[in-house]
């Protein structure tokens, strides 16, 4: 087993005891093709569970040496910390990494990346937060910054979540499609559906 495969199977172990659903390979292997092609320097993440994405932006040629230079994780839960600290993460990869735990807070976004910009924005976290995360990372994104939001898709969200939820999906959409802030494309057909926003 490689060192991938190993933190991977970590990983998913951590994720089934904490009950938090695995990021889809579809959204995870396109988040590989962005890394690979955009060659993100700084990336910070919204809702990061415990680290799955990490694995993701691991180019295959790069297993144990990231291709980034910080990866900025950010998650309100206090056992995703302490199992992400549980993962065998190689000495390179973890000298890398930043974990916030805690409510987001963009301060502390802002104490960490000492004034380098954002290549890639994850988020993945508390749906009705989107739209205010989004707004207030916006000032810290290079030009042509990219941002992948998942579980966007509100007609499979509202099958299990509440009617706010669904509201705050719909206005989003609705707004960013309009924002000329932004190059934006939805994917509805990939997982949960995903949106794609390009900082003009």
């Amino acid at each position: 087993m490689d060192i991938l495969e190993s933190l991977h199977t970590q990983v998913d172990l951590h994720n089934i005891k904490l009950n938090i659903p695995t990021l889809s390979n579809e959204v995870g292997e396109l988040l590989r093709f962005f890394v690979s092609l955009h060659r993100p320097k700084i990336i910070v993440e919204f809702g990061s569970g415990i680290g799955a994405s990490v694995l993701w932006s691991l180019l295959k040629d790069h297993k144990d040496e990231p291709t980034w230079q910080q990866f900025v994780l950010t998650e309100r839960r206090e056992d995703c910390f302490e199992s992400f600290q549980q993962i065998n993460w190689p000495i390179e990869i973890y000298k890398k990494l930043c974990f916030i735990q805690g409510e987001w807070n963009i301060h502390k976004i802002t104490e960490v990346i000492q004034g380098c910009s954002i290549q890639l924005f994850l988020v993945d976290g508390q749906k009705n937060q989107y739209r205010k995360v989004i707004e207030e990372i916006y000032p810290l994104l290079s030009k042509q910054g990219l941002i992948l939001i998942d579980n966007t898709n509100w007609l499979e969200t509202q099958k299990a979540k509440s009617k706010n939820v669904v509201s705050c999906l719909q206005d989003m959409h609705e707004s960013l499609s309009k924002d000329p802030r932004f190059y934006y494309v939805f994917l509805p057909k990939i997982a949960d559906g995903l949106s794609l926003l390009v900082k003009v």
